[in-house]
């Protein structure tokens, strides 16, 4: 039998937790390894409110561009919202959008989204000659900005103001903005992972409080939310309480837009539904054409844009599947050069889902991956693997990019024809002289199938939501054992299953397997272990909660 790996615990500590606080001993070891020791700590973490929030004023320069803000308000003039094409961006401009129609006619709102394939990521100086020809006073640019130094000089130039709200990783030069990122130098605001929604929304909450009280910024926070949740920023902290709140607020039927419920669907509103139905379809429209069709749902009521959002995200689904088949193809060449990492480049694939594409390339490769689209300027996107962090190797070559920014997890960029190889050769030996680990599947406790009861599930909801940081609750069993006839298959991959399991005491559950390994029926002959996830299924009105295989080690 493989050796289960357990997250570190104390027993006794686990044992004093769960006796203080009066649960069971499965509960008290999911806060144990989320550092919650104490009755008090226990309370604020299972009952996250907007009074846990860090104080949104020390975010520097939010003072100065409040006032901007609200200077431009006051003198009636021209504001144009500028966000990135992801989940991030959009929601980011959706939320200022809804806010600045409140104390300023919206025929002096206007936004913009740069294409994709035309201009790329950040501002754009096409976005800015935009604002120049429409007579833009203030830009205020969300989820990109801080490498745009270009740019921004050039709205400056023309007396546009700038205000930038991002979370990228900082260099040594800033633009010439009023810039908002708590990752810059002697920013006293000390949680540093808010999603760039997060940024605006601290930013706004400080000029609303400050110029308009009587505003309530919270009533917009699913889309504070919506950009955590999907932007796959770290679970913790403020993003943590402000995901909270804004799923929370979703489940009582408090949406900001009501398409944002039709493109959501009937089902259970928790960080999985916006993740995996939501943010796909919002990323499509930015994809594939333009982020405006995204923007237009996600803050009106026109059911045509919601189906519209359908059909691109059908199409953005068959691409990144044809596009990930090619990838692989050339991977698993015998001629791959580049043994370190997954790097391609696809001349004619769409760089609108390059990002897709790389992200299962390190599913299936298990090593980074950059995937390069276009055959003149080419545009990419690079995900990491494991702990590696890719935003400093990136870093250590962009002397082969036009443009660039990112994460540690993930980056953008793009890079003449002719730089391509080198790139990729550079990469591939930066990735070959670092160290980093692979995520392993570690498991929180055992439990028995008689112990997962719909209050059980329940409870295990509050340590929610789950993600980056605060990763979804892992439990294992002992001598399962598979029903008489009781694996099925699910669609047509053939590679998901549905399995009828018994443990010891005789107690059945079904399960779902899905991407099983092609020996499964090997596996399952004899007694496993059964590592698995629980999680929400809402169907026809009733709650129900799957058992989720994650893996099956035999005994």
């Amino acid at each position: 039998m493989r050796t289960k790996t357990y997250y570190e615990s104390n027993d006794r500590a686990i044992d004093a937790l769960s006796q203080a606080l009066g649960v069971n001993t499965a509960y008290a070891c999911l806060m144990h390894q989320r550092n919650i020791n104490t009755v008090e700590k226990a309370k604020h973490y299972l009952n996250p409110v907007k009074e846990q929030l860090k104080d949104f004023s020390l975010l520097k320069n939010s003072h100065k561009a409040a006032d901007y803000l609200e200077h431009h308000i006051q003198s009636k003039h021209r504001i144009m919202l500028y966000g990135d094409y992801d989940v991030d961006g959009t929601s980011s401009i959706a939320l200022m959008y809804q806010a600045l129609r409140l104390v300023l006619a919206e025929d002096l709102i206007t936004t913009y989204f740069p294409d994709r394939r035309e201009e790329g990521y950040g501002i754009s100086s096409r976005g800015i000659e935009h604002a120049i020809q429409n007579n833009i006073s203030l830009v205020i640019a969300v989820d990109c900005g801080t490498k745009d130094f270009d740019s921004v000089q050039l709205a400056r130039d023309h007396s546009i103001n700038v205000i930038i709200c991002d979370h990228h990783e900082v260099g040594e030069e800033l633009p010439n903005a009023i810039y908002v990122n708590p990752k810059q130098n002697n920013c006293e605001y000390p949680f540093k992972s808010l999603s760039g929604c997060g940024v605006l929304f601290g930013m706004l909450h400080h000029w609303a409080k400050t110029y308009h009280p009587m505003l309530d910024i919270f009533q917009f926070v699913d889309y504070v939310a919506i950009s955590i949740t999907c932007d796959m920023v770290s679970l913790e902290e403020d993003n943590r309480v402000l995901a909270s709140l804004g799923i929370e607020a979703m489940k009582q039927g408090k949406f900001s837009a009501p398409n944002i419920s039709r493109l959501i669907g009937d089902r259970y509103i928790d960080e999985e539904s916006l993740t995996f139905y939501l943010g796909p379809k919002i990323n499509a429209a930015g994809r594939l054409q333009c982020a405006d069709i995204a923007l237009e749902a996600l803050i009106g009521d026109d059911v045509n844009l919601v189906n519209q959002l359908n059909k691109e995200n059908s199409k953005r689904r068959s691409l990144t599947q044809s596009m990930t088949k090619e990838a692989l193809a050339h991977i698993h060449s015998p001629q791959y050069p580049y043994p370190n990492a997954s790097l391609v480049w696809l001349k004619k694939g769409h760089s609108g889902v390059a990002g897709l594409v790389a992200s299962r390339l390190v599913e299936v490769t298990q090593k980074p991956a950059i995937v390069l689209c276009g055959e003149e300027e080419t545009t990419g996107s690079a995900r990491s693997a494991g702990n590696l962090n890719l935003y400093n190797l990136i870093q250590e070559n962009d002397h082969h990019l036009l443009r660039w920014g990112g994460h540690n997890a993930a980056a953008g960029m793009s890079l003449k024809q002719s730089s391509v190889e080198s790139f990729f050769i550079s990469m591939n030996d930066s990735i070959g002289g670092v160290s980093y680990e692979l995520e392993k599947t570690k498991i929180d406790c055992a439990v028995s199938f008689a112990s997962i009861t719909p209050a059980f599930c329940q409870n295990l909801m509050r340590f929610g939501p789950f993600g980056v940081g605060n990763p979804s609750p892992v439990f294992c069993a002992d001598g399962i054992t598979l029903k008489t006839n009781g694996l099925r298959g699910l669609g047509s991959s053939g590679n998901h299953y549905r399995l009828t399991l018994c443990d010891p005491q005789g107690n059945q559950r079904d399960a779902l397997y899905f991407n099983a390994p092609k020996n499964l029926q090997e596996i399952i002959k004899g007694p496993f272990c059964l590592v698995f996830g629980l999680k929400p299924n809402l169907w026809r009105g009733v709650l129900s909660w799957d058992i989720v295989v994650k893996k099956i080690w035999v005994e």
